[in-house]
């Protein structure tokens, strides 16, 4: 159709690249790069990978003539994507992420990001739906096993099967050591609670699997189930939160 390809990345190959100047958990800086001009971006989003959605939108914003200041304000204001890598405030000595991860890579990936955060340890709570790809239950607990110190596992859209069945699925991937180090908690609201209770000052806990969804699909019946509204209600019960907790 004779338009033009614009790429765009971290690598210096890319047509709008990024440069990151700084990483922490509240958020990253990074120098933009178009070809034209350079600019900073602040923004309140974890990861690389979010450098790279940014640079999406830039792209975009670019091509029909956004000017960059008004981008760099723009992004500035983006506090949160719900579910992706959502952080959730109001929680006193350790920090709470809800994340889509639940796939084995993704889970590794958003668990590599919130790694070096950690000044204690990375907690994660973490399982596989029911009825689907029962492959990659051993390969989730093997992710988590490699990037956290501890795991609760836990349920995640069992559907039709028996949680129990799913849980021991994913806990065959684990080794002795890593059994260790791990929690069996099939009631997902329980489990999260069992995360929070736990948690050292420090800590960063990963509640991962369901991220934006705010269901939890058990047999054919679909219930309400919001696992950064009772992560901010273990936070309160274990006295790490205020009774009105928010996001980021």
């Amino acid at each position: 159709c004779g338009a033009r390809v614009v790429t765009y990345g971290i690598s210096s190959r890319a047509d709008l690249r990024a440069k990151v100047l700084s990483e922490t958990i509240d958020g990253t800086r990074f120098r933009v790069f178009d070809g034209s001009r350079d600019f900073v971006i602040e923004n309140k989003l974890v990861g690389r990978h979010n450098v790279c959605n940014a640079l999406a939108a830039i792209g975009l914003a670019r091509a029909v003539g956004v000017d960059a200041d008004v981008i760099a304000r723009g992004l500035a204001d983006v506090r949160e994507i719900p579910g992706r890598l959502q952080r959730l405030a109001g929680i006193e000595g350790i920090d709470v992420f809800v994340d889509y991860a639940h796939t084995p890579d993704a889970l590794a990936n958003v668990a590599r990001v919130l790694r070096p955060f950690a000044r204690g340890r990375l907690v994660i709570v973490f399982g596989c739906g029911g009825d689907r790809d029962r492959g990659k239950r051993p390969l989730m607990a093997q992710a988590a096993a490699e990037h956290g110190d501890v795991l609760v596992i836990t349920s995640d859209n069992p559907r039709t099967e028996d949680p129990r069945r799913i849980i021991d699925e994913i806990v065959a991937g684990l080794d002795v050591s890593a059994r260790r180090r791990s929690a069996i908690e099939p009631d997902r609201r329980a489990a999260i609670h069992c995360a929070l209770a736990g948690a050292h000052d420090g800590d960063v806990v990963l509640i991962a699997g369901k991220g934006h969804e705010t269901y939890q699909i058990v047999g054919s019946e679909r219930r309400d189930f919001d696992d950064a509204a009772f992560a901010i209600e273990a936070a309160v019960a274990s006295g790490r939160a205020a009774e009105k907790g928010s996001v980021h």
